[in-house]
């Protein structure tokens, strides 16, 4: 995420984000954290849990894909590499 984003707006958008996605247990905690400070991004992680070993392999796929369209919508920018 690019430096000068809402780091509270950035976590409960992911969050709400990804309660969404089909997989995700809904009882358990879903965490965004703001990671670390990278050369010239913020690094985020998502936590959350899934029912089974086969849903550990096939929800990261839409839950990224998720994510990518609400920052898309939320016009979130993120930084270009050279």
């Amino acid at each position: 995420m690019a430096y000068g984003t809402d780091v509270d707006k950035v976590r409960q958008m992911m969050v709400d984000t990804v309660r969404q996605v089909e997989g995700v247990v809904l009882d358990k905690p879903v965490m965004a954290r703001y990671d670390r400070m990278g050369d010239s991004s913020m690094i985020f992680s998502m936590e959350y849990w899934v029912e089974s070993i086969a849903d550990e392999r096939a929800v990261p796929d839409p839950v990224n894909r998720a994510l990518q369209q609400a920052l898309d919508i939320a016009g979130m920018l993120f930084p270009l590499s050279a």
